[in-house]
C-alpha cells in the first residue's frame, strides 16, 4: 500500500492531524476547570454540548458526504477544527466569569469537537474510498493502529507540555494558550 504515493501522504497527513487533535481532545474540558475554574459538575454539561456538536456533524455529513466528497470535507473539518481553538486564546468572559463565560464555554466544547468528529468521519469515509476492497481488513488495522498511537501519545504529550509550561512559571491561562497555538500549529502543518 505504502507504493501508492496518494496512500503514503494520506498516512502521514492522517498522523500529524490526529496527533495534534488528540493533544487537545483531552485538555477542552480541563481548560474549562483550571482557567475558568468551573465545578465538576460542568464537566457533564460540557460533555453533553460535545455530544451535541457530534450528533450535528454526523446529520451534516450525511447529507453532503456524497455530494462535496470525503477529501474536501478532511480538509474543511480539519480546518474548523485548528480555528476552533483560535477564541480559546483571548479567554473571553473570564474576567467576568458568568453567563457569558458559560456561553463560550459551551460554544467552545461544541465546536471543537464538532470539527475533530467532522475530521474524524471524513478521514474514515476518505481512507476506505482509497483502499482496495481486498486490503480493507489489513489497512483498517493499520488506520486505527495509527488512531491508537496517536490518542496515546497525544494525550500523554499534551499533558506533558502543560505540566513542563507551568513548571516553568506560566499561569494557567497562558499555558493553554501556548499549548493550543502549538497544537493549531501541528494541525496546519498537517493540512498543508
Amino acid at each position: 500500500a505504502f507504493i501508492d504515493a496518494n496512500f503514503r501522504r494520506f498516512i502521514v497527513v492522517f498522523f500529524i492531524i490526529n496527533l495534534g487533535i488528540a493533544m487537545v481532545r483531552p485538555f477542552i474540558i480541563v481548560y474549562a476547570k483550571e482557567v475558568y475554574s468551573q465545578q465538576d459538575n460542568m464537566v457533564t454539561i460540557l460533555s453533553v454540548f460535545s455530544v451535541i456538536g457530534a450528533l450535528f456533524v454526523g446529520f451534516i455529513l450525511k447529507l453532503v458526504i456524497d455530494r462535496i466528497g470525503a477529501k474536501p470535507l478532511y480538509a474543511i473539518f480539519t480546518a474548523i477544527s485548528a480555528v476552533s481553538l483560535l477564541p480559546a486564546l483571548a479567554a473571553p468572559g473570564l474576567t467576568h466569569n458568568g453567563v457569558f463565560a458559560l456561553v463560550f464555554l459551551l460554544l467552545f466544547s461544541t465546536v471543537s469537537n464538532m470539527g475533530f468528529t467532522g475530521q474524524d468521519n471524513a478521514s474514515q469515509a476518505y481512507f476506505f474510498a482509497m483502499v482496495p476492497e481486498d486490503a480493507i481488513m489489513d489497512l483498517s488495522m493499520l488506520y486505527y493502529f495509527i488512531l491508537g498511537i496517536t490518542g496515546g501519545i497525544g494525550s500523554i504529550l499534551g499533558g506533558i507540555i502543560l505540566d513542563t509550561l507551568r513548571f516553568y512559571g506560566c499561569n494557567f491561562l497562558q499555558s493553554y494558550q501556548i499549548f493550543f497555538v502549538g497544537t493549531v500549529v501541528i494541525i496546519i502543518v498537517g493540512m498543508l
